[in-house]
C-alpha cells in the first residue's frame, strides 16, 4: 500500500471518492471520532469476490487500518480488482501483511483446502491479524514473525518514519529499529509442507527484489501471480528478473489489464503474471509502456 498518504488530503484523489464521494466522506468523518475517542469496531468489505469483516484498532499515523476503513473495496486494484487471480484451495503469501487486510480475503475466498502465510515482524500488527481471524471463523492462516528477504539472517528494520515505511533496505536515520528474522519464500514452501504456491503479494518497502530472489525456486516450480508494491528505480530489475520466467507486468485501469514494460511513477500494486496462464480483461493498447 501508499504508506506515508495523509488520508485526508488525498481523500479527494482516491477514486473510492471519485465514484462515492458521499459514502467516504462519511467513513472518514466516522474515523475521525473512531480516532478522538479511541474506538475500536468492527466493519464489514463487500467485493464481487468475497465479503469479510476487519477490526479496526484505533492506532497512531502509518500504523495501519485507517485506508481500509475509509475507502473499503476500493482501497487499492488488488481489493477491487485483483482478487479474482486468487481460487479455491490456493496457496497464498502476504508478505507485509500488516493488519490482514489481504490476508483475512485470501483466506475466506481459498476455503478450508487452501492455505495463507502472513508475513509479519509487528506484534501489535499480529495480534490484530489474530483478531481478524477469529471475527471471520478462520482456520488455514498461519502467521510468520519475521521479514521476506533472499536468505536467512538478521536485519535491522528501520521504522523511524513510520511503521508503514519500516524497511530493512532502506535507511531513514535508524532513530526507530526493530532487529528482526528473515526468511526466504523457499524456505517458507519447505517449512509449512506447502504443496503449491498460486499467489504471492508483496508490500515490503523496497525488499521486493531480494524476496523474488528468495523464492526463485517457487516461481520456476509453480509459477505464481505477484502483485507487488514497486518504485521507479526498482521496476527494471524485477521487470528483467521476471521476464527470464516468462512473465509479463500489467497494471489494472478500472477492471482492464495493461500490459506495462515501464513506469513513470510508484506503484502500490503491479502485477506480474506468467503467460502461460490464461488471462481475461487484458487491454490491447497499453498506457505507459
Amino acid at each position: 500500500m501508499s504508506k506515508n498518504m495523509n488520508y485526508y488530503s488525498q481523500l479527494f484523489k482516491h477514486i473510492s471518492f471519485k465514484q462515492a464521494p458521499f459514502y467516504t466522506l462519511i467513513n472518514a468523518l466516522i474515523l475521525s471520532l473512531l480516532l478522538f475517542f479511541r474506538i475500536k469496531v468492527i466493519f464489514k468489505i463487500s467485493t464481487k469476490f468475497v465479503n469479510f469483516k476487519l477490526s479496526f484498532e484505533p492506532q497512531n499515523k502509518n500504523m495501519g487500518g485507517r485506508g481500509i476503513f475509509i475507502f473499503r473495496e476500493k482501497i487499492e486494484p488488488l481489493m477491487q480488482y485483483g482478487l479474482k487471480f486468487i481460487s479455491k484451495g490456493d496457496v497464498c503469501i502476504d508478505a507485509g501483511a500488516n493488519q490482514g487486510v489481504y490476508t483475512i480475503p485470501f483466506a475466506k475466498i481459498v476455503g478450508s483446502y487452501g492455505k495463507v502465510i502472513a508475513v509479519e515482524p509487528m506484534r501489535y500488527a499480529q495480534e490484530i491479524i489474530k483478531k481478524n481471524i477469529q471475527i471471520n471463523n478462520l482456520k488455514n492462516i498461519k502467521i510468520f514473525n519475521g521479514v521476506i528477504s533472499d536468505k536467512i539472517k538478521k536485519y535491522i528494520l528501520d521504522y523511524s518514519n513510520g511503521i508503514g515505511s519500516a524497511s530493512i533496505t532502506r535507511n531513514f536515520g535508524r532513530k526507530k529499529i526493530l532487529k528482526v528474522s528473515s526468511t526466504t519464500i523457499d524456505v517458507l514452501f519447505k517449512n509449512y509442507e506447502l504443496k503449491k504456491i498460486n499467489f504471492i503479494k508483496m508490500d515490503i518497502e523496497g525488499c521486493e527484489f531480494l524476496a523474488l530472489k528468495g523464492a526463485t525456486k517457487t516461481i520456476k516450480r509453480f509459477k505464481p501471480s505477484i502483485c507487488l508494491e514497486c518504485d521507479v528505480k526498482n521496476f527494471q530489475r524485477i521487470f528483467s528478473f521476471l521476464k527470464r520466467f516468462s512473465y509479463k507486468a500489467y497494471l489494472f485501469n478500472s477492471n482492464k489489464l495493461l500490459k506495462i514494460n515501464k513506469i513513470t511513477e510508484n506503484q502500490s500494486n503491479i502485477f506480474f503474471i506468467n503467460q502461460n496462464k490464461i488471462i481475461t480483461g487484458i487491454s490491447k493498447k497499453p498506457k505507459g509502456s
